[in-house]
Protein backbone atom coordinates (compact mmCIF):
# COMPACT_ATOMS: atom_id res chain seq x y z
CA UNK A 1 0.00 0.00 0.00
CA UNK A 2 1.02 3.89 -0.02
CA UNK A 3 2.36 3.70 3.17
CA UNK A 4 5.38 1.30 2.66
CA UNK A 5 6.71 4.10 -0.18
CA UNK A 6 6.38 7.31 2.29
CA UNK A 7 9.80 5.33 4.27
CA UNK A 8 13.16 5.02 2.57
CA UNK A 9 15.63 2.23 2.04
CA UNK A 10 16.34 0.49 5.17
CA UNK A 11 15.14 -2.97 7.33
CA UNK A 12 11.31 -3.66 7.38
CA UNK A 13 9.50 -3.15 10.86
CA UNK A 14 9.66 -5.88 12.73
CA UNK A 15 5.68 -6.42 12.43
CA UNK A 16 5.88 -6.79 8.93
CA UNK A 17 8.66 -8.86 8.60
CA UNK A 18 6.25 -11.36 10.70
CA UNK A 19 3.33 -10.74 8.93
CA UNK A 20 5.39 -11.70 5.27
CA UNK A 21 6.12 -14.88 7.59
CA UNK A 22 2.61 -15.88 8.51
CA UNK A 23 1.38 -15.15 4.46
CA UNK A 24 4.17 -17.65 3.68
CA UNK A 25 2.79 -20.58 5.53
CA UNK A 26 -0.65 -20.14 4.50
CA UNK A 27 -1.80 -17.58 2.24
CA UNK A 28 -5.01 -18.98 1.15
CA UNK A 29 -6.64 -18.57 4.46
CA UNK A 30 -7.28 -14.67 3.90
CA UNK A 31 -7.52 -11.68 6.42
CA UNK A 32 -10.27 -11.58 9.54
CA UNK A 33 -12.68 -9.36 9.52
CA UNK A 34 -13.94 -9.64 5.86
CA UNK A 35 -16.79 -11.28 4.56
CA UNK A 36 -16.80 -14.93 4.69
CA UNK A 37 -19.57 -17.46 2.89
CA UNK A 38 -23.13 -17.82 3.93
CA UNK A 39 -24.81 -20.83 5.85
CA UNK A 40 -26.90 -21.96 2.47
CA UNK A 41 -23.34 -21.78 0.97
CA UNK A 42 -21.76 -23.90 3.34
CA UNK A 43 -25.08 -26.24 3.73
CA UNK A 44 -24.79 -26.81 0.06
CA UNK A 45 -21.24 -27.68 -0.68
CA UNK A 46 -21.97 -30.08 2.47
CA UNK A 47 -25.07 -31.56 0.96
CA UNK A 48 -23.50 -32.21 -2.04
CA UNK A 49 -20.78 -34.29 -0.58
CA UNK A 50 -22.72 -36.12 1.95
CA UNK A 51 -22.37 -39.24 -0.33
CA UNK A 52 -18.81 -39.30 0.59
CA UNK A 53 -20.00 -39.26 4.16
CA UNK A 54 -22.62 -41.63 3.63
CA UNK A 55 -19.95 -44.34 1.96
CA UNK A 56 -18.03 -44.05 5.44
CA UNK A 57 -20.78 -44.79 7.44
CA UNK A 58 -21.89 -47.92 4.95
CA UNK A 59 -18.66 -49.49 5.36
CA UNK A 60 -18.62 -49.48 8.85
CA UNK A 61 -22.17 -50.89 9.11
CA UNK A 62 -20.77 -53.94 7.45
CA UNK A 63 -18.65 -55.27 10.21
CA UNK A 64 -20.95 -53.17 12.68
CA UNK A 65 -24.56 -53.39 11.87
CA UNK A 66 -26.14 -51.50 14.83
CA UNK A 67 -23.51 -48.83 14.42
CA UNK A 68 -25.26 -45.31 15.07
CA UNK A 69 -24.20 -41.97 16.80
CA UNK A 70 -23.38 -38.82 15.95
CA UNK A 71 -19.39 -37.61 14.26
CA UNK A 72 -19.28 -33.74 14.67
CA UNK A 73 -16.38 -32.50 12.35
CA UNK A 74 -14.65 -28.91 13.55
CA UNK A 75 -12.52 -27.30 10.51
CA UNK A 76 -11.62 -23.80 9.21
CA UNK A 77 -12.87 -22.79 5.74
CA UNK A 78 -9.70 -20.93 4.31
CA UNK A 79 -10.53 -17.43 2.06
CA UNK A 80 -9.55 -19.63 -1.16
CA UNK A 81 -12.34 -21.88 0.06
CA UNK A 82 -9.75 -24.97 0.79
CA UNK A 83 -10.58 -27.03 4.26
CA UNK A 84 -7.82 -26.31 6.70
CA UNK A 85 -7.60 -28.73 9.89
CA UNK A 86 -10.18 -30.92 10.02
CA UNK A 87 -10.39 -32.28 13.25
CA UNK A 88 -13.41 -34.59 15.37
CA UNK A 89 -14.10 -32.79 18.79
CA UNK A 90 -16.85 -35.45 19.23
CA UNK A 91 -17.78 -39.20 18.03
CA UNK A 92 -20.77 -40.99 20.01
CA UNK A 93 -20.33 -43.70 17.35
CA UNK A 94 -17.27 -45.15 19.32
CA UNK A 95 -15.85 -46.17 15.43
CA UNK A 96 -12.49 -44.35 15.32
CA UNK A 97 -12.51 -45.54 11.69
CA UNK A 98 -15.76 -43.92 10.96
CA UNK A 99 -14.85 -40.70 12.38
CA UNK A 100 -11.37 -40.30 10.40
CA UNK A 101 -12.94 -41.69 7.17
CA UNK A 102 -15.56 -38.91 7.56
CA UNK A 103 -12.31 -36.75 8.83
CA UNK A 104 -10.75 -37.28 5.60
CA UNK A 105 -13.63 -36.64 3.62
CA UNK A 106 -14.32 -33.37 4.82
CA UNK A 107 -11.01 -31.94 4.31
CA UNK A 108 -10.50 -32.31 0.36
CA UNK A 109 -13.95 -30.61 0.10
CA UNK A 110 -14.03 -27.37 -1.43
CA UNK A 111 -16.36 -23.82 -1.03
CA UNK A 112 -16.37 -20.77 -2.47
CA UNK A 113 -13.92 -18.35 -2.31
CA UNK A 114 -14.36 -15.47 0.53
CA UNK A 115 -12.31 -12.50 1.97
CA UNK A 116 -11.37 -14.25 5.50
CA UNK A 117 -11.35 -17.49 7.21
CA UNK A 118 -14.25 -18.87 8.69
CA UNK A 119 -14.65 -22.06 11.73
CA UNK A 120 -17.23 -24.57 11.09
CA UNK A 121 -18.22 -27.37 13.31
CA UNK A 122 -20.63 -29.92 12.00
CA UNK A 123 -22.68 -32.61 13.06
CA UNK A 124 -23.17 -35.64 11.09
CA UNK A 125 -25.64 -38.52 12.47
CA UNK A 126 -25.67 -41.69 11.69
CA UNK A 127 -28.07 -44.47 11.87
CA UNK A 128 -29.16 -47.39 10.41
CA UNK A 129 -32.12 -48.25 8.57
CA UNK A 130 -34.86 -49.66 9.58
CA UNK A 131 -34.00 -47.75 13.12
Amino acid sequence: GPALSTRSEGSPAPEETVAAAEAVVDPGLGRPGGTTIGAEAIKSVIDRNSGQVKACYERQLKSQPSLSGKVVVAWTIGADGRVRTPWVPTNSTGNRTLAGCVQRAVGAWRFPTAESPQDIEYPFVFKPRGF
